[in-house]
């Protein structure tokens, strides 16, 4: 938390396919709504960012799914990460807030950040999902975005972390870690 802002980190339940886990998932996101509702009161800036297990749009999957065999026999709210109620839901949190994807303001095609096993050949063909988001103020967005991007090359999970810098007019990038720093500079081949 800072004086003019709230970060807030989610890792949303994954949904399989049974309606009794659409259902802990909806649970989940109406409840998660009102926590945001809560904090956007203070009068901060929001920022929600993590692993919503949400592909939002269509765009967000690989056209091969090799996760999805057609043996599995689908509830009626369809195919889990997808459903129009999560799609729903988590469009609502957007309008609510004022809250854009950092990463459809970059001038590239969103990444994928999910890929299922075998992850690093899944990657490198390219199949998966985009899951995990920054959503932040579209104030915020129009006037301080520096940059959104995943950093591909960290392949230790099945996700690949996502990075969004924000830079106010006429200042330099703020909260940047040594940590952070390292993996960007590797990111880029520059460690040796």
């Amino acid at each position: 938390e800072y004086a003019d802002s709230v970060l807030i980190a989610v890792y949303k339940p994954a949904t399989s396919p049974t309606s009794e886990s659409f259902e802990r998932r909806h649970r989940f996101d109406i409840a998660f709504n009102k926590h945001c509702d809560l904090r956007a009161r203070e009068g901060k800036t929001l920022h929600v960012l993590g692993d919503f297990n949400l592909a939002f749009t269509d765009d967000d999957i690989s056209k091969t799914r090799t996760w999805f065999t057609k043996h599995v026999k689908l509830p009626p709210q369809g195919f889990p990460g997808t459903s129009v109620q999560e799609r729903c839901l988590h469009a609502n949190l957007l309008s609510d807030h004022h809250l854009c994807d950092t990463a459809l303001n970059n001038t590239l095609r969103p990444c994928k950040t999910w890929f299922p096993e075998y992850t690093g050949l899944n990657q490198n063909l390219d199949i998966g999902m985009r899951l995990d988001m920054i959503l932040s103020s579209k104030n915020m967005i129009t006037h301080e975005l520096g940059s959104c991007r995943v950093l591909s090359s960290l392949r230790d999970s099945d996700h690949r972390p996502v990075m969004t810098t924000f830079e106010p007019r006429g200042e330099k990038p703020r909260f940047v870690t040594e940590a952070l720093l390292h993996c960007l500079q590797e990111e880029q081949g520059r460690v040796p």
